[in-house]
């Protein structure tokens, strides 16, 4: 398993107390953190050690639990995210944490480079980081003249996994096994993708530091060599680029664009990356602020003392009382709520620009939300038209769960209830539907309900991780049970079991099931050693070498070894396990592997409890 050290460990539960306090009763991937925010248990060295270093934790199925979490993007699609169970999550930070200390970079110092937090300095959120580049890219555009804006094209979903790992691998003489694990454990949450997880640090991580690392450091030496320039500095926030430079002004600018923009996109061809080229801007500093304030990134805000003026108050009335004429029309996408925002609240005077001010309005100015007018309009949107609300659920059902008022917080679910009964039911009510939860800690069985129709994976996953303690489930008895009759330092048992986990998530059955066979063969080998005394490097057993151990050694029945024959001849079917590959012709396929998985698993319980 990865090499983590406790104190890894206990600082990731430590700065995830510390950040849920704060944050978890905004965010779902927080929110088991938030409500149970005493994790003393977990964070004890001997729960570490028998559980966490061992990687043992890893070997239980329902630790592997993911559900979707979709977020709008700035342009109003969705940006496909993940939530991860709570164990997994201090798990990646914990992560991240042992590589951000152990990972070496070969990034220029000269580079000024921000993710969204700060492992260094024990942060997990985002705000601070985004403050401070804000801060710096504000005092270079006073340094230089001019700046060239370069953006990645859908980025997290291009991020090559294995380039990743090669990175890493490079820069800290990572085991075999860790790489492997790693590769693993990153295409686990991330549904085989670079995982793109809620207050995912440890993936802002990889992918700025890591992942950019070189890729800067190429950038940086072309610009050194370019004579035209005379002065330059690279800032880059995630996958944001901004290069400022200072150039004679009687050379041409659009030669100097063109050979950045071309260098720059040679280099990224390397890594599986592309430029957006419609998001690529080369101007003046003065206008800097133009990108800056369509920054994808908008901080909580939560913890700054923002002064809206009382002017604001009616603005927002104004704001919903547009949005309410909308609604009657039944016309309404995400760019007419864009322009409604900036219409209304977008103030050239101010650092913040619109979307961040009706932020603070919603989440701030809480008292500004319980004028009868402001719930008048909200109330006629919600009768106009409920799927107004789509267009950025997070924002607009807060902003009716603020408001206090029961009346309209009853007329919001009643709406929803309405698409449940009529099947029009669809993800952006689904939106709705966990936003309110959150910010009604889960309180509504009836809602849930509804959800459960239309998307049962989500309401199991709620039960077990925000509605029970989901302190108790991490691992399992029969999973402790293992631990007192065999040695679980044993590395290749646990991987074994991980890896063939993994594969059922992945919906690769046919390496589940080889999977599945080494790990009943490692378990064979770990009681040979222990109960008989045999210590052998061969773990490939035959049938006669398994009735020496089980029926001769051990004093099973024949019929428990019949099992186990069985079983080994079903496996023996796999063409991954043996060149027999009947298994192919199978109709049944899934099944028949997936009912093998589980008899093995059964069998080895069944072998466990026997054991003296």
């Amino acid at each position: 398993m990865f090499n983590l050290k406790y104190e890894d460990w206990i600082n990731a539960c430590n700065i995830i107390e510390k950040y849920s306090k704060v944050f978890g009763k905004y965010y779902l991937q927080l929110y088991p953190f938030y409500k149970w925010n005493d994790l003393s248990t977990i964070k004890e060295e001997k729960y570490f050690n028998s559980c966490i270093k061992n990687g043992f934790f890893l070997n239980n199925y329902s630790n592997f639990d993911i559900i979707d979490n979709y977020s709008k993007k700035g342009d109003g699609g969705f940006r496909r995210r993940y939530l991860i169970t709570p164990i997994f999550y201090i798990y990646y930070i914990a992560i991240g944490l042992n590589i951000e200390k152990n990972y070496k970079q070969e990034r220029n110092k000269n580079i000024f480079v921000k993710y969204g937090g700060d492992f260094e300095n024990d942060i997990l959120h985002y705000d601070t980081s985004y403050q401070s580049f804000i801060n710096h890219v504000d005092k270079s555009s006073k340094k230089y003249k001019y700046y060239c804006k370069l953006d990645i094209s859908d980025y997290f979903n291009k991020l090559d996994i294995n380039k990743l790992i090669s990175l890493l691998s490079n820069k800290m003489s990572l085991s075999p096994m860790d790489q492997l694990f790693l590769k693993e454990f990153l295409m686990s949450i991330g549904k085989g993708n670079f995982p793109q997880t809620e207050c995912g640090t440890t993936s802002v991580y990889l992918a700025t530091i890591v992942y950019f690392d070189l890729i800067d450091n190429k950038l940086y030496n072309f610009l050194t060599k370019d004579e035209d320039i005379t002065a330059f500095e690279i800032c880059r926030y995630v996958d944001d680029l901004y290069i400022f430079m200072n150039f004679d002004g009687r050379k041409n600018k659009r030669k100097i664009e063109n050979r950045i923009v071309t260098t720059y996109e040679s280099i990224i061809f390397e890594y599986n990356l592309s430029i957006n080229k419609n998001k690529i801007a080369f101007k003046p500093t003065s206008y800097i602020y133009e990108d800056l304030k369509s920054f994808s990134l908008i901080p909580d805000l939560l913890n700054t003392n923002v002064f809206i003026p009382l002017e604001y108050q009616v603005k927002l009335y104004q704001f919903l009382n547009e949005l309410s004429k909308f609604s009657e029309k039944q016309s309404f996408n995400y760019e007419d709520y864009r322009e409604l925002i900036n219409k209304y609240f977008e103030n050239p005077n101010s650092k913040f620009h619109a979307n961040q001010i009706l932020y603070v309005l919603i989440y701030r100015n809480i008292d500004w939300l319980h004028a009868p007018k402001i719930i008048s309009k909200i109330t006629d949107i919600i009768n106009n038209d409920i799927d107004v609300i789509s267009v950025d659920p997070r924002k607009m059902v807060s902003l009716i769960t603020n408001t206090k008022d029961e009346n309209l917080i009853k007329k919001f679910l009643y709406r929803l209830f309405q698409k449940s009964e009529s099947h029009f039911w669809n993800i952006n009510h689904n939106f709705m539907a966990l936003q309110y939860l959150l910010n009604r800690n889960f309180k509504s069985t009836k809602l849930l309900n509804a959800i459960k129709i239309n998307y049962p994976e989500i309401t199991s996953f709620i039960e077990k991780y925000y509605i029970n303690d989901w302190r108790n489930n991490a691992i399992t008895s029969e999973l402790f049970l293992l631990s007192t009759k065999i040695d679980i330092s044993m590395n290749k048992l646990i991987l074994f079991k991980y890896l063939e986990i993994t594969s059922i998530k992945q919906k690769n059955y046919l390496a589940a099931q080889s999977y599945n066979k080494n790990y009943f063969d490692c378990f064979t080998n770990c009681i040979e050693y222990k109960y008989l005394g045999k210590k052998t490097q061969k773990i490939n057993y035959t049938t006669k070498q398994l009735k020496n151990i089980y029926v001769d050694g051990l004093c099973f029945s024949i019929q428990d070894f019949d099992n186990i024959q069985n079983l080994c001849n079903k496996r023996n079917e796999n063409p991954l396990c043996h060149a027999n590959g009947k298994l192919l012709a199978s109709h049944n396929m899934v099944k028949d592997i997936s009912d093998t998985i589980k008899k093995t698993n059964d069998l080895i319980i069944d072998i466990i409890n026997k054991l003296q």
